[in-house]
């Protein structure tokens, strides 16, 4: 079974699908694969796309996504899926507009996943329709509607007729809403139905729920929703010669679902996936972890060792935060926080929910989501982020009205996660734009450049300090690049502009910047479209501008990248977006004394990265987040959601340690034991051991 390497788990976070209701899922040769399906992001109902397939290795644990070729389907919901001959076929469901009638099918193994649209020869296509259940019977060249009732992978049944085993009916007539509980089965050789009448208990009459065969004479039903409109999270077994049925214990009691799916996997298991924990199927209630019950006991091959927890624990899918690009970012206490940025699902942008902040610590590689209340911001992106006395600040960025110029702050540390809106009492706030950099220096932000817009009359063609983006004229409203310095001082609530001194760098956006003392650096950017490298330095005390002129080969020009300081005279500069807008991967230290760049070798060649996020970490180390590897002006759908650690300096020999018994100790009982057998000295203070035991505990090894 496959073992997980502490320091990956610690500084990894797997990509996984978007959370999802009425989509498709099949086994095929133990890996799961996921395609379509609805969601709802920032109240916005949308359809995932038609074009990308996700596949759960069920073995090896991990996510991987694939793009779709061929007669593509639309994006849909409510379709019926099912596998034959390692092909997934789907059928009917809802695309935006319509239910619809067609019939799709891609091979599953051939690893091209190229859809097939199948134009049928004889007979007539049934009504268009969606929330339909399928069976496969008897293999033959085409699809069977239906198919051996104790073989049926799963059904997900709403419809207004009768449809097989389980097929607890959602029956809609004259505005009166039931949900069934009974079941029938249809005998496919001679085409009979008959209604099985249970000898026990039943479970309560729902829809949207799944069965699962487990074995030649058992089946699986778990979740739904109640006739009271309930979601459910029951499980129940349904031996189909006694007739009856049978509630059983599992640990998902606090995970409803509906409209979810569940497929037959290795050894009995069932796995389910996705759906949603709520009636409304609001924002958050579509979820995307997978659950894995264990139906069978596991053959001796595949049982699980003494020192392992569950076979849950074995095949558990961890929630991380969504894919995201133009985020805010800050690391407070070892915890790297998250919030806002927008993303691409059905060729939609879509910024993420202003309500919610995702936590990551560091330590024990494990996500956390909190709802935030008080004065929330909009849904945003391209805000500027920074960390203060606890508290994060976000000033500036673009939301579905254009760019502001609010400053709000929310408080890491109490839990709350309660936002404030800063209403300034002194001092005017700069015009509205995005894509700004920050500097925080005694207690006060400081904030340069961006992209925005002014009124006409507010622009001094003498300083040269906004150049405007001809394009983007509207009456006396002009958008355009500035090179502004703004303080905010959140003691006293106020805004300042210093006078600074020397020559200013040209005005730009999406530039990165970083904070070393008591000087502020920025580099690169963009400007009309012109991308530089260029690094500037500001003497936040004397307010003294310095270009510094590298004295060794550069980096390339480029935009949305990060500039990261790892030591008290060097900044690290990680991916963008070259002048020929290429996605770059590339990694560069620059000596602040030496005025000398180096490239650096890393493990994330292959990840370029452009508006993402970085920031300083624990021993040095520097956490990028998220950010999109596709040029997102012609390409928008290569948002990320993993995090990349890059170790800038030599590790402590502690933390070395800690790492070393996650990856090689199981368990920490054995842990306990083996640090008895260690010299007196080392083990007389009960605090290193229980310092020992508590890094191995938090780490959350999976073997």
């Amino acid at each position: 079974m496959k073992k997980h390497s502490h320091v990956f788990k610690r500084h990894s976070s797997e990509t996984v699908p978007h959370e999802r209701s009425g989509h498709t899922a099949v086994v095929e040769g133990n890996l799961l694969h996921v395609w379509g399906g609805c969601t709802l992001v920032a109240c916005k109902d949308l359809y995932l796309p038609g074009d990308e397939i996700w596949v759960y290795d069920l073995e090896g644990i991990s996510w991987k996504v694939f793009h779709m070729t061929g007669e593509v389907p639309p994006s849909m919901s409510g379709t019926c899926g099912c596998s034959l001959n390692s092909h997934m076929y789907i059928f009917g469901g809802f695309n935006r507009i319509e239910q619809t009638n067609q019939i799709y099918c891609v091979n599953l193994t051939d690893g091209k996943y190229r859809w097939r649209k199948i134009t049928h020869e004889i007979g007539s296509a049934p009504s268009p329709r969606e929330k339909l259940s399928c069976w496969v019977h008897k293999g033959r060249d085409g699809l069977q509607l239906p198919g051996k009732p104790t073989l049926a992978p799963h059904l997900v049944v709403e419809d207004t007729f009768m449809e097989a085993v389980s097929c607890f009916l959602y029956l809609f007539f004259q505005n009166q809403e039931t949900r069934m509980n009974d079941i029938h089965c249809l005998e496919f050789e001679s085409w009979t139905w008959s209604k099985i009448m249970p000898v026990s208990a039943t479970p309560a009459g729902r829809s949207w729920h799944t069965l699962t065969a487990v074995s030649d004479n058992t089946l699986f039903l778990f979740g739904g929703l109640s006739v009271d409109c309930k979601p459910m999270s029951d499980g129940w077994l349904f031996d189909v010669e006694t007739k009856k049925w049978r509630e059983v214990e599992h640990p998902f009691k606090t995970q409803p679902r509906l409209w979810h799916t569940a497929c037959q996997g290795q050894d009995s298991d069932v796995v389910v996936f996705g759906g949603s924990c709520d009636y409304t199927l609001c924002t958050k209630s579509h979820c995307n972890d997978t659950l894995i019950f264990q139906m069978q006991p596991y053959p001796l091959y595949s049982v699980p060792q003494p020192v392992m927890d569950s076979a849950f624990e074995r095949h558990f899918s961890e929630v991380v935060a969504r894919e995201r690009s133009g985020h805010t970012a800050v690391v407070e206490d070892n915890l790297l926080y998250v919030w806002g940025g927008y993303l691409s699902i059905a060729e939609e942008e879509v910024f993420l929910p202003s309500d919610e902040i995702w936590v990551y610590d560091l330590e024990r590689g494990v996500w956390q989501v909190f709802h935030m209340t008080g004065e929330i911001p909009p849904p945003m992106s391209g805000t500027c982020g920074c960390s203060l006395n606890g508290h994060m600040y976000i000033f500036g960025g673009c939301d579905d009205n254009g760019q502001t110029n609010q400053i709000y702050c929310v408080n890491l540390t109490d839990g709350k996660y309660t936002w404030r809106k800063i209403v300034h009492e002194n001092g005017s706030a700069p015009s509205p734009r995005d894509k700004l950099s920050c500097w925080v220096h005694k207690g006060r932000l400081i904030y340069f450049g961006g992209y925005g817009h002014k009124l006409m009359a507010d622009i001094d063609d003498r300083n040269r300090s906004f150049i405007v983006d001809e394009p983007s004229w509207v009456e006396h409203v002009l958008w355009g690049w500035n090179n502004e310095v703004h303080i905010f001082d959140p003691m006293h609530a106020s805004w300042s502009e210093p006078q600074t001194h020397g020559r200013a760098p040209a005005p730009r956006a999406a530039h990165a910047s970083a904070t070393i003392g008591c000087k502020g650096y920025i580099c690169g950017g963009r400007v009309m479209e012109t991308r530089t490298s260029d690094i500037h330095c500001l003497d936040l005390e004397t307010w003294m501008w310095s270009e510094i002129i590298p004295l060794s080969p550069t980096p390339a020009g480029r935009s949305w990248h990060t500039l990261t300081p790892v030591s008290d005279n060097s900044l690290f500069l990680f991916g963008g977006l070259t002048v020929d807008c290429k996605p770059m991967s590339d990694g560069w230290l620059l000596d602040v004394d030496t005025k000398k760049w180096r490239e650096i070798k890393h493990p994330f060649k292959n990840k370029p990265r452009l508006w993402h996020t970085a920031c300083p970490g624990k021993d040095s180390d520097v956490i990028v987040f998220g950010g999109s590897c596709d040029y997102i002006l012609l390409v928008d759908t290569g948002h990320c959601n993993d995090a990349l650690v890059f170790q800038m300096q030599p590790y402590p020999l502690f933390r070395m340690c800690e790492d070393y018994i996650a990856k090689n100790v199981r368990s920490h009982e054995v842990l306990r034991n083996q640090l008895q057998l260690l010299p007196p000295q080392t083990t007389d203070s009960s605090t290193e051991e229980d310092v020992l035991l508590q890094a191995f505990k938090e780490a959350k090894i999976v073997h």
